[in-house]
């Protein structure tokens, strides 16, 4: 016959193993019911509840349930709470209908801790499976956004293995994703200095990313051996050693400016042959005027066949310096006043210490549809000084300028001689000279001004001319 003391054990056990079955079941919602009903049952409970912050998860035993919140303020004896530790705010209340002795309220305790490991293996079930489906979802998405870039695109590990591949690096490589994903290095696809280069890039990039080229071309080999030219952004996947390459196959592109090239080139070169062949017939026509003057014995017509003879030259000058130029639309004006300005002085100054040129000139880039009137302006001012500011042997001094400020351009002839003659309108004269001066000004959209203050000064100021 069993004694008391050991009835009370064979139940404490017996309620032990009912008390763990608990810990096999697979949701929340069949442990809080399994709970409810074998604290009803081993325990005789009249209240049963399971609460997070005025939350109730389940309950027994509470018809008003208003009186929830007032229960679980008691400390009664015959009252037990237990919060679990590893879930959160999650509390177990229970009261029994008389106080609780400690045999009782340990196997509350270890009723309340099988009940917890219960819930937190499943929430952690849960919890697991909600992270494996949003690592399934992530994935999906990442690998749909992957196969979609638009691009070809693959990943790369550290030692050079093309581990991920889209279709778009299928169709530039030949190859299919399984013959290249984990099976071949990037560096099969790329040969010589090319390879040499993105050999150095891979590894700096590893090392120090920020000064490692983001972008840059080479030439990709295909599985039929054929190069294709390629625009390639690599970068570092963070928290990794790989990289994320995408490919662009630019061949086409590269084609088309290969042979938009060799277009432009033939025709800079049928440019400069132009300008060599203007420059010529202007020559041809500079020297049949020279051969014809020396026929001539009237003065004044000998000047007219020498001015003819300058412009014809001054305009040679602007095509000579547009086809030795690498811009055959442009020339350097600051370089052209000086040439042409010691060949005019050259030419009409036999006694150089007598006058004296001075040349104060930056060196601006002039479009052709301005020098060519602009030499001629030049031509017929320096011309003018020259031939009539020093008469009877006075000396003095020619003085040429050519700058810009802000967006306009100015342009300075001044001697130091005679002067203007006085009652002449430089603007309706019978002079050629200055006609030209006054017609091709308004071409080009300037104005002139005359200053006789000190001398005789002419200003040019034009904008450059927009097409």
């Amino acid at each position: 016959m069993l004694l008391k003391s050991d009835k009370l054990v064979v139940a404490e056990l017996s309620a032990l193993y009912e008390i763990s079955s608990i810990q096999f079941l697979q949701s929340e919602e069949d442990i809080l019911n399994e709970a409810t009903q074998k604290a009803i049952r081993l325990f005789g409970v009249r209240f049963f509840l399971v609460h997070a912050n005025g939350e109730v998860m389940t309950s027994w035993g509470f018809r008003n349930p208003q009186k929830i919140s007032q229960k679980i303020q008691e400390s009664n004896p015959n009252q037990f709470k237990f919060s679990f530790q590893n879930l959160g705010n999650l509390e177990l209340f229970m009261e029994q209908s008389k106080d609780m002795d400690h045999r009782e309220r340990r196997l509350y305790i270890m009723f309340a801790k099988s009940m917890e490991n219960a819930l937190f293996n499943v929430m952690n079930i849960k919890q697991r499976k909600k992270a494996e489906k949003a690592l399934i979802e992530s994935e999906s998405r990442y690998r749909s956004i992957f196969e979609h870039t638009g691009t070809a695109t693959m990943i790369i590990e550290e030692d050079k293995t093309i581990s991920l591949a889209n279709s778009g690096f299928e169709i530039l490589s030949g190859y299919t994703k399984e013959e290249v994903e984990n099976q071949m290095k990037w560096t099969e696809f790329v040969e010589g200095k090319d390879l040499e280069k993105m050999k150095r890039y891979h590894s700096m990039r590893r090392r120090n990313p920020e000064h490692t080229p983001l972008n840059y071309e080479f030439s990709l080999i295909d599985r039929d051996k054929n190069k294709k030219n390629v625009f390639v952004t690599v970068t570092s996947i963070i928290g990794s050693n790989k990289s994320l390459a995408s490919l662009i196959d630019i061949t086409a592109r590269k084609k088309a400016e290969n042979n938009l090239k060799k277009s432009l080139n033939e025709k800079e070169m049928l440019l400069k042959e132009i300008h060599h062949r203007v420059k010529n017939n202007l020559m041809v026509i500079s020297s049949l005027l020279n051969l014809q003057s020396k026929y001539i014995k009237d003065k004044a017509a000998l000047d007219i066949f020498r001015e003819s003879q300058n412009r014809a030259d001054s305009m040679a000058l602007i095509h000579e310096r547009l086809y030795s130029s690498t811009d055959l639309k442009r020339i350097d004006f600051g370089d052209y006043i000086s040439t042409l300005s010691t060949e005019l002085f050259h030419t009409y100054i036999t006694d150089p210490r007598r006058i004296k040129l001075k040349l104060n000139l930056e060196n601006l880039m002039v479009d052709i549809n301005t020098t060519v009137p602009l030499g001629l302006i030049l031509n017929e001012l320096i011309t003018n000084s020259m031939k009539h500011a020093f008469p009877k042997g006075k000396s003095g001094e020619i003085k040429i300028e050519f700058n810009k400020k802000d967006d306009e351009f100015i342009l300075s002839v001044s001697d130091t001689g005679v002067g203007f003659p006085k009652g002449i309108d430089f603007r309706k004269t019978d002079s050629l000279g200055l006609q030209l001066v006054n017609n091709l000004t308004s071409q080009i959209h300037g104005i002139v001004e005359l200053n006789v203050d000190n001398g005789t000064e002419f200003t040019i100021k034009f904008r450059e001319l927009e097409l």
